[in-house]
């Protein structure tokens, strides 16, 4: 299943304001493990840091040409090429279906160009919506941490996910789309 709508731009300083309204949305700020404040200028600053990190890639993500949300992939651990990935869709009205189309670019990515070894990711257990989506892209669920996020005052469980290359490289056959964040192909022709 190719996405040929769903594409791909890097974030810029200027999207400072869309991913501060995104981040701050009562639909994807309860999912989030960290708070974000108000506060344009500091949204700028960690764009600008995280533009310069070479142990992060980030995007926002296009729908027909539309700016609707942001992902990106975190190497964890640089000596085992561990990471971690991030997705929200911020633009109501947008698919929420979406998301789990998302992982696959995200994931080649992550494992081709990045060369990384495995994901593990968090997730809330509040998020109903991203768990099953787990599963739906081939990761593993590993297991609970029980009240292990405190979030406005309530102790929130987390869920661990894995998936490891060689697991993407032959769950990914069922989506029939190799290619990456940039639209490059994996393996490349």
């Amino acid at each position: 299943m190719k996405n040929a709508f769903l594409t791909y731009r890097p974030v810029a300083i200027d999207d400072a304001e869309m991913l501060l309204r995104w981040r701050t949305s009562p639909t994807i700020g309860q999912y989030m493990l960290t708070e974000v404040d108000q506060d344009t200028d500091r949204q700028r600053s960690w764009i600008a840091g995280t533009n310069a990190r070479t142990d992060l890639v980030h995007r926002i993500i296009r729908v027909k040409g539309e700016d609707v949300g942001y992902c990106s992939v975190k190497i964890t651990d640089a000596t085992a090429r561990i990471g971690t990935v991030g997705i929200y869709i911020g633009e109501p009205g947008t698919p929420t279906s979406l998301s789990a189309f998302n992982f696959i670019h995200i994931l080649n990515h992550a494992f081709h160009p990045m060369g990384l070894h495995k994901i593990v990711n968090h997730i809330l257990a509040t998020n109903d919506r991203l768990l099953p989506a787990q599963k739906f892209n081939g990761y593993r669920h590993v297991g609970t941490l029980r009240e292990h996020v405190l979030k406005h005052g309530q102790w929130l469980d987390m869920h661990i996910f894995e998936q490891t290359e060689r697991d993407w490289m032959a769950f990914r056959c069922k989506f029939e789309d190799w290619r990456d964040l940039d639209g490059a192909l994996w393996p490349p022709e």
